[in-house]
Order: C-alpha cells, then structure tokens, then sequence
C-alpha cells in the first residue's frame, strides 16, 4: 500500500481507494490497522487516512468504536479482491465543510439508505463550489462517479452553485429550487416548500390551542432563502387569517443584533409565543433571553424546527418539528438515480410534520388532548 507521489489525484481520495481495496480483502468484524499505522503504510498524515476514512464510515463500510478502533461492517456487494474503484459505478456527495447538523444528519441517512438498498454512494468534502470543487468532482467522475447529490449549501452560495452545475460534467441533485435549474431539484416545482407552510401552519396552531394570542417569527437575516420566504409568507397568512399581530424578528450572526432582538422581545414577558425558523436560531434566542433574566415556557414559549442534538441540549429540551430526513434522502437518491439514465424523478409527495412536545413551550398535558389535523405528535 503506497500512494502515488506524481499522482494527480488527491491524496484523501488516493487513501480511500486503498482502504477499499484493503477492505476488500477482509471479512466482516475484523479490525482496520490503526490510523497512525496506515499513515505509516501509505507515507502519509494521519489526518490525511482520516479523511479518506470518512467516506466508509458515512456508507457504514466501516464502523468506528471509541476505545477500539475502527472494524468492518459490510463489504461492498459488487467489490472482490480484484476490483478496483473504477470498476463500481457509484452516486457522490459533495459536501461543504462547514459544521451543519441538518447536513450532517442528512448525510448519515443518505449512506444508510444506498446501503440498504445495495448502492454505491461516496463522498467528498469542499470549502466552496468553485474551482476545488470541480477538480474534485473531475476525479470522482474518473473514479465512476455518474451523478453527485449535494445534501445541503447555504442560501449566500446560489450564484456559486449555479456556475457549478453549469460547469459541472454530470447531473446534480440539488436540495433546493434554483431558477433555471427548477429540474434537479429532489421536489418538483408544485411542491417545494408544502411542508414548511404545514409546519408553521401546525406550530401557529398547537401555540393558538395552548392559550397564546401573540406569536412572533425568528430567524436568519437572509431574505434570499426560499424556505424562509415559504415560512415567513405561511406565518403572515396564518396571522392574517386568525387576526395576530405579526412580526418577525430576523437576526444576523452578530450577538448585538441577537441581543437587540431579545431586548425588544421582553415586553412581552408571559405573552409571547415564539416559532422559530430552525433549532439553531431557537437555540441562540434562548440563551438571549436567559441572559435578560427570561426562562421557557414560564416567561415565552417557543419551537424550533429540524430535531437535531441542538434540541436535546438546550435549557429546557427545545420542542420541535421533527424533520423527515427518510423521506428526503430517498427522494434524492431516486432523483440522482433517474439522472444517470437521462430522466426526471422529483418527488411529488407532501408528507405531513411530527411535532416533538417537549418542555420549551409546555402544553405537555393538554398535548395528548389535541387533534391537529395533518400532524402527528411525539411526547418526548
């Protein structure tokens, strides 16, 4: 096992390859040399071995055990001692990195469902979509890679991503609608967004049925996120349909303008109902308000979106929407899967929202009370 120094090809990808094919080699159970010991094999960094790792690990080739090492879980159904990458035809990611839990969350079940089903799905992790991440996607494509889904990018990298799948010499999947490219993404036209209007639809609802007669939107200061625009025009609708007051509380990643917001917030002190665009903003606006000497449920309630660990840890357990993170990886990987063939398949499904009780807004005993049309409830 050593890396081709002249190689073109970079030096994580290089390491992946003969990982795989080392793999190959195994039986299931048995333990990978350690990552210090394949650097030493491959004359490379050992964070160098850890990236290329990762790959095997989100597909559940490998499965990693702290204080153990890192064993395999299941060979590749099509791979043999004799198979080499470019042999397997497969579906990429390619995915930011930056630290995003939904991402992440995403990602995981991503690999699980290839997995399941016998795909071959690999990925690759960029800072941009721009030159790197072409040159990333040239390698895979003479890898085998026939189509890339991209599970996640932030709403500031549209104009960036367009030029990328303009560029880019195989299909992709996007998570989102981008004009002109309105077909790559996992959900048709017709349905982008039917979900977050039920959701907002749901919370507004549940908050309504506990008594609260003000509610307020927060969420990120970035007016060109087509979710967010779904949810703030739902919520408007909402409030206009039920005469509440609306108003947004859009705040930027500085704390001046999360604190600015919390200030204003706290004349409402025991009238105020928050739903929030996603767990993280909900996450920050509580500990805003804590800071203004404001605890939930008894002096505001509010609800975050997505169900990720950031939900669990705040103080006290955030209710939420628990996102149907199934539902959306197997829609991309069908999209994906279509692609490659030279069709279409957007899903054209609305599945309904699960709201998680938990005790950011109270209401745990009224809950199993409730009928809330298109929902189901969790009390968690």
């Amino acid at each position: 096992m050593m890396l081709k120094k002249e190689s073109k090809t970079l030096k994580y990808m290089q390491v992946e390859t003969a990982v795989r094919d080392l793999v190959a080699r195994m039986e299931p159970g048995n333990r990978l040399p350690t990552e210090r010991d394949l650097a030493k094999m491959l004359d490379c960094h050992v964070l160098t071995v850890r990236k290329g790792i990762q790959p095997l690990v989100d597909e559940g080739v490998l499965n990693r055990r702290v204080g153990s090492g890192t064993f395999v879980n299941t060979q590749e159904e099509s791979s043999s001692p004799k198979t080499s990458r470019k042999e397997i035809e497969y579906m990429g990611l390619l995915i930011p990195n930056v630290k995003n839990l939904y991402c992440d969350r995403l990602v995981q079940t991503l690999a699980s469902h290839a997995l399941k089903n016998g795909g071959h799905l690999r990925s690759a992790w960029v800072n941009d979509f721009g030159k790197e991440a072409l040159a990333t996607v040239d390698e895979m494509v003479q890898s085998g890679c026939k189509a890339l889904i991209l599970p996640w990018y932030a709403a500031s990298m549209n104009d960036q991503i367009r030029d990328f799948v303009t560029q880019c010499p195989i299909p992709v999947v996007l998570p989102k609608l981008l004009p002109g490219f309105e077909h790559l993404c996992f959900e048709s036209q017709k349905v982008f967004g039917s979900a977050s209007v039920l959701e907002v639809e749901v919370i507004c609802t549940y908050f309504m049925r506990l008594g609260c007669k003000r509610i307020h939107f927060i969420g990120p200061e970035d007016t060109s996120s087509p979710l967010l625009q779904e949810k703030v025009t739902a919520y408007a609708a909402f409030a206009s349909k039920n005469n509440i007051e609306s108003k947004f509380g859009l705040f930027n990643q500085s704390q001046s303008s999360l604190m600015n917001l919390a200030k204003q917030e706290k004349q409402y002190k025991g009238d105020l109902a928050i739903l929030s665009y996603d767990d993280a903003h909900a996450a920050r606006f509580m500990t805003a308000m804590h800071i203004q000497g404001l605890e939930a449920p008894t002096d505001y309630r509010i609800i975050g979106h997505n169900d990720t660990s950031i939900a669990l840890n705040t103080m006290p357990p955030l209710t939420t929407i628990r996102e149907n993170f199934n539902y959306i990886g197997e829609a991309m990987i069908r999209s994906a899967e279509a692609l490659i063939q030279g069709n279409c398949a957007q899903s054209t499904e609305v599945t309904n929202p699960v709201l998680v009780i938990r005790d950011s807004c109270g209401g745990r005993d009224k809950a199993n009370t409730m009928k809330l049309p298109k929902c189901e409830l969790i009390i968690d």
